[in-house]
């Protein structure tokens, strides 16, 4: 029993250093797993990233691009442009968003808008791909007026978020392209 006793203060030392030793280890571990995780998450970020894309190319840009041209074309053929009384030009309006199926077309970027509110993708690489479509849309003629007509009869109106999102996004990126010339 004295052999035990006399070797106590021997083995202190001991386990203290082997309970840092091990703290340390499980340290090491967290940061292994931790950043084995960040990777993961990246990973998964670029793949609903490409999911996105892939939705965008195959569901909206094709409806995306008729709505803006029937909704150009039916202005045109009413002669939009030479038009001064509002009245007149609000109702040429109300007939080119009838012919160009916006509703449609804000379904569609309803259900994109899901990939950015839900924070699933890199937004900035998926606006660096189809800004300058969506931005054609928002630039339309009297375009305020068809959204804000649309905001009064649908209820999914998360599209909005994304519009404005492109719309900053290709301005602040025009505004460094022009910066840079």
């Amino acid at each position: 029993m004295a052999f035990w006793l006399t070797l106590a203060p021997l083995l202190a030392p001991v386990v203290s250093v082997a309970t840092i030793g091990g703290i340390v280890i499980a340290l090491i571990q967290l940061q292994v797993v931790l950043r084995n995780r960040r990777i993961d998450l990246a990973a998964t970020r670029f793949d609903h990233t490409i999911q996105a894309y892939e939705f965008y190319q195959n569901n909206v840009a094709e409806i995306l691009d008729g709505t803006i041209a029937q909704y150009e074309a039916a202005l045109q053929v009413n002669d939009f442009q030479k038009k001064k009384d509002e009245h007149v030009r609000q109702s040429i309006m109300i007939q080119a968003m009838v012919v160009a199926d916006f509703g449609t077309c804000f379904q569609r970027l309803n259900i994109l808008e899901s990939y950015v509110y839900y924070d699933e993708i890199d937004k900035y690489q998926l606006y660096s791909s189809i800004g300058d479509s969506i931005y054609e849309l928002i630039q339309l003629d009297g375009f305020a007026f068809v959204q804000d007509h649309f905001l009064k009869e649908q209820v999914m109106n998360n599209y909005v978020n994304l519009l404005n999102d492109i719309q900053l996004y290709v301005q602040k990126r025009r505004q460094k392209n022009d910066s840079k010339d």
